[in-house]
């Protein structure tokens, strides 16, 4: 969503679970990490743009938190402006997440696709980009 922009979902018998979607503000090789201690709530956020995933057990249950990569192109002419390492990489992913929430229990499963070369596998299935770019 927006920057800044907050979205809970409520999932499970009665609503009484919520899983986090923002944008995200924590960068980072700890960013994931971060994003949890700051909510301590499950959830999901991209600012990073970098496949990460972090977990903690608390007296309440588990919690996670998913960094996701970017889904814009991330090699090239096209590629937006970012920090850049000495090695000219800018150690971004490229690719996406789904959630998907049980209505009966307070469970959920995330999927983290990442895209290489214009190409991913999700659900054993290849998808491949027929335009021929990444």
């Amino acid at each position: 969503g927006p920057y800044g922009q907050v979205y809970e979902r409520e999932y499970g018998r009665k609503g009484k679970s919520k899983f986090i979607f923002k944008h995200g503000e924590k960068a980072g090789v700890y960013a994931a990490a971060r994003e949890l201690d700051a909510v301590m709530e499950n959830g999901m956020g991209g600012h990073n743009h970098r496949a990460q995933t972090i977990m903690r057990t608390t007296y309440n249950g588990p919690k996670a938190w998913w960094s996701m990569p970017a889904l814009c192109n991330i090699e090239g002419p096209d590629c937006p402006p970012g920090y850049m390492h000495g090695d000219g990489l800018r150690n971004w992913q490229q690719g996406f997440g789904d959630v998907y929430f049980s209505r009966e229990r307070s469970l959920f499963e995330v999927s983290t696709h990442i895209i290489h070369r214009g190409e991913m596998i999700a659900n054993g299935r290849l998808y491949k980009d027929v335009r021929g770019k990444n």
